[in-house]
């Protein structure tokens, strides 16, 4: 996935500015602490509100997170010789377990990439022409929804494919968009995500997302 390399800027060295500009968290807080303590009500008041504001900032920008780890330009996310993307043995990238790691929060952000036209800088799967980020977006989703049979499919009411053995995958997903669209995909994708999300789970040995047949407590 690569690395980033970058560099620190200072003043002088670490040492240096350290004896310069003596730091003691603890000193820093409890000085904050005296200091409100002496203000007057509306100035408590607007740091109060600062600091919230601050907190709900924080969060969402965690959340935006999420949804920029779906980057499906790294180079050769999916060189799986076979199986779903989530079989180890059989594909080398971990990009799929950054994915089943946000859990069922994953889902949804998959479901809205399905109409991303726009494509990758390469082909992410063996032997198409070319990949656009919708087509990965419904390919994971697919794959993480079906059991270790590689046949059956776990959630029911997905469009799947159906494809003659020997007609290639991509040829069958470029008439099946061109016939429905990838906003019919979206749709009914979500759709069926809607219908049984309060049920979905994650079953580490299958490697796979389930439906659970009772609905779990909490909606989780």
């Amino acid at each position: 996935m690569g690395s980033e390399v970058g560099k620190a800027a200072g003043r002088g060295s670490g040492a240096e500015y350290a004896s310069a500009v003596p730091f003691s968290p603890p000193s820093v807080f409890f000085r904050f602490l005296l200091r409100m303590d002496k203000m007057s009500c509306i100035r408590r008041s607007i740091i109060i509100a600062g600091i919230v504001v601050f907190s709900a900032g924080y969060h969402l920008k965690a959340g935006d997170l999420r949804a920029k780890s779906l980057d499906f330009n790294k180079t050769y996310l999916f060189l799986c010789t076979k199986g779903r993307v989530q079989d180890h043995e059989y594909c080398p990238s971990r990009f799929p377990d950054r994915i089943i790691a946000q859990g069922t929060a994953a889902i949804p952000l998959l479901i809205s990439r399905i109409t991303d036209a726009r494509r990758t800088k390469r082909p992410q799967f063996p032997y198409w022409s070319y990949t656009a980020n919708g087509d990965v977006a419904y390919f994971i989703l697919m794959d993480l929804f079906r059991d270790s049979d590689w046949a059956s499919a776990t959630l029911p009411g997905l469009p799947d494919l159906t494809c003659n053995e020997s007609e290639p995958t991509e040829t069958c997903w470029r008439e099946f968009l061109k016939e429905h669209g990838r906003e019919y995909v979206r749709r009914k994708c979500l759709e069926a995500w809607e219908a049984n999300k309060a049920r979905v789970y994650w079953d580490e040995n299958s490697r796979c997302f389930r439906v659970h047949a009772v609905a779990r407590e909490g909606g989780k």
